[in-house]
């Protein structure tokens, strides 16, 4: 199970209040500022399951999500724009937030 979004104010806090629902939360970031991201790619891949690894796959239209996952160790990966980080996670009943920060490309409509 998941939920995600937050893209304005009322998803966020929409979302915000089913954490008690979840051990699981992701947050997509960029830069030093923490600005939020959609549409991030999520791949999450269960270290314990080796013949079919992959627990659930989809694209995040908003930064935040919320998971309730079954007890154990995980891998997730997160894509945005070409680039992925991949995050180590042990999950159990209490709600574990990790953060996906990419750094900030440079506006390439700026002028330096």
């Amino acid at each position: 199970q998941y939920l995600c979004g937050g893209v304005s104010e009322e998803e966020m806090s929409t979302i915000n209040s089913q954490r008690a629902n979840a051990n699981t939360a992701l947050l997509f970031t960029a830069g030093a500022h923490g600005e939020y991201l959609a549409d991030v790619n999520v791949n999450i891949r269960s270290e314990s399951r080796k013949a079919d690894p992959v627990v659930l796959s989809f694209t995040s239209p908003g930064p935040l999500c919320l998971l309730k996952l079954p007890a154990g160790k995980y891998r997730i990966e997160a894509r945005h724009s070409g680039s992925s980080i991949t995050r180590g996670l042990t999950v159990d009943d209490n709600l574990k937030q990790t953060t996906f920060n990419w750094p900030k490309a440079p506006d390439p409509l700026s002028k330096p």
